[in-house]
């Protein structure tokens, strides 16, 4: 520890194991001096007043050319070691609540684990967390840095959690690709702050109520549910246009059939009789098979009474018959075909 030696030179002989040690000493003469050892660096107090940050070497206490002395001035040293880091255990003392980032449910959770420090910003570290009074310890220090570290621990899991889009109930799977996110939010905290470098942050434990799991479970399902009826849904969709889009086809495509076979019995009603047959097309006229006689100029079927074409209004001679079977032309008196015996 810290001591007053006999030849009036304050030093540090402790171990540097410790993250900082402080001590205070009146009555000592007008050429005292400190040593500061390498592995430290040192504040040095006047009255309760922060007078430097020393570095390793030997300085004066006082001024002695200014031949301002006082030997019941209080001085304090505070050596705080380069190298030294302090462990911390973490906690969360409740559960806090935050909502979960792939199905948006509320949700209480739980943590705790350790990180480590070391100060790289002498004057920072006293000023925020050592100087707050007399008697302050390491047990007090690693309290207080805990304290402190769970206003930000809570956010900075959230904000992990939702960059990496992961669910709280497989937090346990991703401890520490979540610590290694936490612990470089943290230690730029620390630093900028507190004069404390960060250097590792662990994830121990990871509590979540069974509640909070079941509801996640729940609302995943219901989500996978939503989205396969969605799914479901485009499909039919798509196949509904589909169809629309082949029977508009297929409606094009008998439109221009209909034509053809309108042009084609205007033109030649026996060579449409033979098309119709061959494509399976039902002749409108339903009575062209039964008579077999047939406008000359029109093609339009008419009756054995019929003088003048209903179709061209031509008056009607004696015309052929044409079979509805093999289409051989007949005698108009004829009753059966001569080329298939089909009755006419």
């Amino acid at each position: 520890m810290a001591k007053k030696e006999i030849n009036k030179v304050i030093t540090y002989d402790g171990n540097n194991e410790e993250l900082f040690k402080r001590f205070s000493v009146t009555d000592l003469p007008a050429d005292a001096k400190i040593i500061v050892p390498e592995t430290h660096n040192a504040i040095l107090l006047k009255d309760g007043m922060m007078m430097d940050t020393l570095n390793s070497g030997s300085y004066d206490i006082f001024d002695s050319k200014k031949k301002k002395h006082d030997p019941n001035i209080t001085v304090e040293v505070i050596y705080m070691s380069k190298t030294a880091k302090l462990k911390v255990n973490w906690g969360t003392r409740t559960q806090f609540d935050l909502r979960d980032t792939e199905t948006d449910v509320p949700i209480k959770v739980g943590a705790h684990g350790e990180f480590e420090v070391q100060i790289c910003n002498p004057r920072k570290a006293y000023l925020e967390l050592i100087g707050v009074k007399g008697n302050f310890n390491v047990d007090e220090l690693k309290e207080r840095l805990s304290m402190r570290m769970m206003s930000k621990i809570e956010p900075a899991i959230a904000q992990t959690m939702r960059e990496k889009n992961l669910s709280y109930d497989r937090m346990s799977e991703h401890k520490d690709e979540i610590a290694q996110s936490v612990l470089k939010v943290l230690s730029k905290m620390f630093e900028e702050e507190y004069g404390l470098r960060m250097f590792s942050f662990t994830l121990a434990n990871v509590l979540i109520s069974p509640e909070s799991i079941q509801a996640i479970e729940n609302a995943r399902q219901a989500k996978k549910q939503k989205a396969e009826e969605e799914k479901k849904k485009l499909e039919d969709e798509k196949r509904e246009e589909a169809a629309k889009a082949e029977a508009e086809r297929l409606d094009d495509k008998n439109w221009e059939r209909e034509q053809y076979l309108l042009e084609l019995k205007q033109k030649d009603y026996a060579k449409y009789l033979e098309v119709c047959k061959i494509i399976g097309w039902e002749p409108k006229e339903g009575g062209s098979k039964s008579t077999g006689r047939y406008c000359p100029n029109c093609g339009r079927p008419y009756g054995q009474n019929d003088k003048f074409c209903m179709g061209c209004g031509k008056q009607l001679g004696d015309v052929k018959k044409v079979c509805p079977n093999c289409k051989k032309e007949n005698p108009s008196d004829a009753m059966f075909c001569a080329g298939c015996g089909t009755k006419l």
